[in-house]
């Protein structure tokens, strides 16, 4: 958090469906929040804290209009609602660190803030990534999945693409963990800047390349492994070009989805050859590790199906 020790802060939850929660954390970042924090449970609620000065009411006033927006994007069933709090002066940078620690992801993955210098074991990959940077910072259920999964499917030589990027936490990992070649993109320009920044900070820029979308998906071919954390809709609609990058026999690695959506991204996914998945689930989200088989490709219509099921219950954007 950036926040001054002392410093006024507005408190603001916002309640909101489950998919929606990393819109509107990103949402908040956009407009100064000084840190999110994400809960998943019965009542999905992102909790953001704003500055207290002259211009907090035009930023609330923004906020409300973009969120009166997410129903009709299909995010959310409802217009969010908010409650505003403003807090007592306090140490908030403490706070903040005391939330955001050291953690461990999977058998290898150990993800720390930059305040922290976590001891590591013979073999770990230590990856520091800033809490306020952007989406991927290994405390969100999806970013964690992604991560276990990748872990499980890269090998020495692998090449890899990271879709949705974020951070660039999983293109990182994917170095650390053995990868010779990383091509990682997000539609996010801000996104891409932290992620070159990130990738440079753990000495990967030989091996991890971060990449505007048009010249990603020039280069995204032959590989590996593909590695996605997006929403399901999104998923659907780039499901031929993921099939594409990847090599028969490759893994595609999905994150970012609704437990209830497994059954349907499976049956859509195999119109484009992307079958026999391993689910993993948590908090309420799943993870899918699939096999590319380009022999098993047939236009059955499901993934044009699925596509309209999921715009019809407000599960895409």
């Amino acid at each position: 958090m950036t926040a001054a020790s002392g410093r006024r802060l507005l408190r603001l939850r916002v309640f909101c469906d489950l998919l929606a929660l990393d819109a509107v954390s990103a949402l908040l970042m956009e407009h100064g929040a000084a840190g999110t924090e994400l809960r998943s449970d019965a009542h999905p609620v992102v909790i953001g804290w704003l500055p207290v000065h002259r211009d907090l009411t035009p930023r609330l006033r923004a906020i409300h209009q973009r969120l009166a927006l997410f129903p009709a994007y299909g995010l959310c069933t409802e217009v969010p609602s908010m409650i505003a709090v403003v807090e007592p002066e306090t140490d908030w940078p403490r706070q903040w660190r005391e939330y955001h620690t050291t953690r461990r992801i999977g058998r290898r993955c150990v993800i720390a803030p930059p305040w922290e210098q976590p001891e590591s074991a013979p073999g770990d990959c230590l990856i520091t990534i800033d809490p306020g940077m952007a989406f991927g910072t290994g405390s969100h259920a999806t970013t964690q999945l992604a991560l276990e999964s990748l872990e499980k499917a890269v090998f020495d030589g692998a090449r890899v693409a990271d879709i949705g990027t974020g951070t660039g936490i999983l293109a990182i990992a994917a170095g650390l963990l053995g990868a010779s070649c990383v091509l990682a993109t997000d539609i996010d320009i801000l996104a891409r800047e932290i992620a070159q920044q990130n990738v440079e900070l753990h000495a990967l820029r030989d091996t991890v390349e971060v990449l505007d979308p048009t010249e990603f998906w020039r280069l995204a071919d032959d590989c590996d492994i593909v590695v996605v954390n997006i929403v399901a809709g999104v998923i659907l609609e780039l499901a031929a070009r993921i099939a594409d990058a990847v090599v028969p026999g490759g893994t595609v690695v999905l994150s970012g989805l609704v437990a209830d959506q497994a059954p349907l991204i499976c049956r859509a996914l195999a119109d484009v050859g992307l079958v026999s998945p391993d689910v993993v689930e948590r908090d309420g989200w799943v993870a899918l590790s699939l096999v590319a088989d380009p022999a098993a490709r047939r236009d059955t219509g499901a993934l044009a199906a699925v596509q309209r099921e999921l715009l019809r219950i407000g599960s895409a954007i």
